[in-house]
């Protein structure tokens, strides 16, 4: 006797999935109680929700005794029953059984045609009305079997089979195996043998191994019914992983992810946290995951405080966490619960001060212990606003930079091994010219440092587009209306956050050569230095949460943060973060050795908001005019340290590429973003094009070898865009003055230009461009003027011309 389950299946992605480093390495629990001896590589390609057909062979032998008193063909028919009953309603199911009519070696039909089922018991029924007669043909069935699946445009399938027996009809099974693998058919076939002898147990593992499937024993027919409950069920597996942050207070990550690793979807997938100690409050332990078809994963992450200050906030009494156990479930509708173990907590932080060294990550620690410091660069939120703990700066750098050693990093690396150049209210134009009160362009500072830098630390672009005014104006009382009054200004904002990807990418580049010259990187004896660049804290608690209720200003007045101003600082901090990750992304792609640190976006979540009072790591409204408002306090600078220096334990370094960038000159660099002509692009003999290609900016186009009188067509693409639609002269040459929509996302594309040549043959130039966004405010309000002075009054003359600019320049 054999039985076969067959799972149809087609291309879909591999199973498991990589998890975000952490310092605790994922545990992975397989849901299977069946132990399978591997013979092959399992296939990974599969079908949503594929169609389960148990193949039954109702040969003579299946009328014997299993030894257990059970008649091997009700064993059989109880283990087809039990799994019906276990498949749920959305599972399409059949069943095959042979051979077929009088035909002793006949290779059988449907006796249940493949479908939903919607009366289980007459499905049951049928089932347990069949009887056992004739041969074993086991290579004709699955020939049979591959081509019934084949008729319905079945292009894969994975099989179960279960034999008492090895075949007597026909052509073997293994070699039938190996023809059907070898026709293209997408076959995986598992074999149960169900008391074989050892030619059986041969020939089934042969079959197995000629399909990438596996070999199971069972000895009776009640492990044969366990073992056809687990293959007609879906199978889960769950990574987990748990930050072990090296600063107390800082939150807590534990990310699972559950992957349905059998050739039939999981339904209703849920995932629950499990807390040694108990879970904070509020914390929402289970999450729905849903329908997870097969071979595909789903990830969810919970991010937990650990209710204990980090040493750099100077909170007496705290003492340290030393790590808590958690627990990862995770189970289906139709997918038995599985689990992960996993550990997270603090280090060795003792309140009043604690020495990280040990918890750095190679990144930061070479360059440090060779002697080369962590420069911090960038605004206000690298400056240490916000500490109202600042340091006397040099001479000639504005004592408004608001400078403090007690911004992130430098209390824990302590002194010598980090400095820093960043300054408050500085924006892109900063790295490039002189800033408040003729500070020095801080790609300049970095020439005058002592020792050649070892890395680069920073933030930038919260200023570019003004966000601690918006955000201010979001909370202060006795205005009218509320930053989210006005569709069009806060779609204005986040196009204004959107467009830094474009603006940002080449300052990145420029940090990376400016500490990355011949003359730096001899001083570090040929190693290159890294750029890290930091997300910006989320300022206010989740969206769903709503109104963030009042929020302290000064003079005991208090601030209503709605729930529609919830929801548009978070959408403006999550399109800024966007933005600056896919800048870091453009500077890779190019070659350059530039980092982005996502975890500090969440070093204020869940409990450490503005929204949350005394507790938050934010400054409120702290007195109006004051630039310590909204920035991060001692605590909120102490847990980005934290989360920086978790990140650089996990990192995965990559080492830039320098044919790509060239030698980085020891010369003075200017800004990326000087005379801007409108591009134009030329189609004569070699096309090319020049200038910078701007969302809804000018593009000018001239060509000529034209078909006089004919049009010719400039289409965008990669989605098709036409941009406008020229008539050659009497000359044959074109030319016009075109503009590039908003429509046309950012990023890189084609252009098509398309017509007849002077013979009236078909012409086509494609030329390689990329997009760029219109440009921040401080550009478009420096470049007009003439005169240095001139732009450094007007970029820094104040905050409102920065903010108030951007909604302007994007109704132009």
């Amino acid at each position: 006797m054999i039985l076969v389950a067959a799972f149809l299946t087609s291309s879909g992605p591999a199973a498991g999935a990589a998890l975000d480093g952490g310092s605790t390495a994922p545990v992975a629990v397989e849901a299977a109680t069946v132990e399978p001896v591997m013979v092959g590589s399992t296939a990974d390609t599969v079908q949503d929700n594929a169609p389960v057909i148990v193949v039954l062979d109702l040969s003579g032998s299946m009328n014997d005794d299993d030894g257990s008193g059970m008649i091997k063909l009700t064993g059989a028919k109880r283990a087809v029953d039990d799994a019906i009953r276990n498949i749920p309603s959305s599972q399409p199911f059949g069943l095959w059984t042979y051979p077929g009519g009088s035909d002793a070696c006949g290779s059988g039909s449907f006796a249940i045609v493949p479908s939903r089922i919607t009366d289980p018991n007459g499905t049951i029924a049928t089932v347990d009305a069949l009887t056992a007669d004739g041969g074993t043909p086991t290579g004709p069935a699955l020939l049979s079997a591959v081509g019934a699946l084949t008729a319905q445009k079945v292009s894969a399938a994975t099989l179960v089979l279960v034999s008492d027996g090895e075949s007597n009809c026909g052509e073997g099974p293994c070699d039938v195996a190996k023809q059907l693998v070898g026709t293209g058919f997408d076959l995986t076939v598992h074999t149960v043998g169900f008391q074989v002898s050892d030619q059986g147990r041969a020939e089934l593992t042969c079959v197995a191994g000629a399909t990438g499937g596996s070999y199971i024993d069972v000895d009776d027919g009640d492990h044969l019914n366990t073992t056809l409950r687990e293959l007609t069920r879906a199978s889960l597996s769950v990574q987990a992983s748990g930050r072990l942050n090296p600063l107390a207070g800082v939150p807590a990550r534990i990310t699972a992810t559950v992957t349905n690793r059998s050739t039939i979807a999981a339904t209703d997938v849920q995932l629950n946290l499990s807390l040694a100690g108990g879970a904070p409050a509020g914390l929402v332990t289970s999450l729905r995951v849903g329908n997870l078809r097969p071979g595909a994963s789903a990830e969810r992450t919970w991010t937990i405080s650990t209710g204990i200050e980090s040493p750099n906030a100077v909170v007496s009494g705290a003492s340290p966490q030393e790590g808590r156990a958690f627990t990862i479930s995770g189970w289906g509708r139709n997918a038995d619960r599985v689990a992960a173990d996993g550990m997270i907590g603090a280090r060795g932080a003792a309140s009043g001060g604690a020495d990280l060294s040990e918890h750095i990550g190679d990144i930061l620690r070479a360059p440090i212990d060779a002697g080369h410091p962590v420069v911090v660069m960038g605004d206000s939120y690298s400056s240490g606003e916000g500490t109202f703990d600042y340091v006397t700066p040099p001479d000639d750098v504005s004592a408004k930079c608001h400078r403090s050693d007690r911004t992130y990093l430098i209390p824990e690396l302590g002194p010598g091994n980090a400095v820093n150049l960043a300054c408050s209210g500085a924006v892109a134009w900063d790295f490039y010219y002189s800033g408040r009160d003729g500070t020095p362009p801080q790609l300049e500072q970095i020439e005058h440092l002592p020792e050649a830098p070892g890395a680069v630390v920073m933030t930038l672009g919260g200023n570019d587009i003004g966000f601690e005014k918006i955000i201010r104006n979001c909370i202060m009382p006795g205005m009218n209306v509320g930053c989210d009054h006005s569709p069009r200004d806060v779609e204005t904002w986040i196009g204004s956050a959107d467009s830094m990807r474009t603006w940002l990418a080449p300052v990145y580049e420029d940090v990376w050569r400016a500490i990355n010259t011949p003359k730096h990187r001899e001083e570090r004896e040929g190693v290159y230095a890294p750029v890290i660049v930091l997300a910006y804290p989320q300022m206010t608690h989740a969206t769903k949460f709503g109104a963030c209720g009042s929020v302290q200003i000064t003079a005991g007045l208090k601030g209503i943060f709605g729930p529609g101003e919830v929801r548009v600082a978070n959408e403006l901090a999550a399109h800024l973060n966007a933005a600056i990750k896919a800048a870091v992304a453009d500077a890779r792609q190019a070659g350059y050795e530039v980092y982005f640190v996502p975890d500090t976006a969440d070093v204020t979540l869940p409990n450490h908001t503005l929204c949350d009072g005394a507790d938050s790591y934010i400054n409120g409204v702290v007195g109006i005019g004051k630039p310590e408002s909204l920035h991060p306090n001692t605590k909120g600078y102490a847990a980005e340290t934290g989360a920086i220096i978790t990140w650089s334990e996990s990192v995965e370094e990559q080492a830039p590429e320098p044919d790509l960038i060239g030698t980085p000159p020891d010369r003075e660099f200017a800004a990326p973003w000087g005379a801007r002509p409108p591009a134009r692009v030329g189609v004569d003999a070699t096309p090319s094009i020049d200038g910078l290609l701007l969302q809804n900016g000018q593009l000018g186009v001239q060509g000529s070898g034209y078909l006089p009188g004919t049009p010719v067509t400039v289409t965008m693409h990669s989605t098709p865009v036409v941009l406008g639609v020229l008539v050659a002269d009497e000359h044959g040459r074109i030319g016009a003055m075109l503009r590039v929509p908003f429509a046309v996302p950012l990023g890189k594309h084609d252009l098509l230009i398309s017509g007849s040549d002077d013979s009236g043959a078909f012409r086509e130039e494609r030329i390689p461009v990329s997009v760029l966004a219109q440009p921040p405010a401080w550009v478009e309000l420096a470049f007009p003027l003439a005169g240095a002075a001139a732009i450094v009054a007007v970029v820094f003359g104040g905050v409102w011309w920065r903010t108030r600019r951007p909604q302007r320049a994007a109704g132009n």
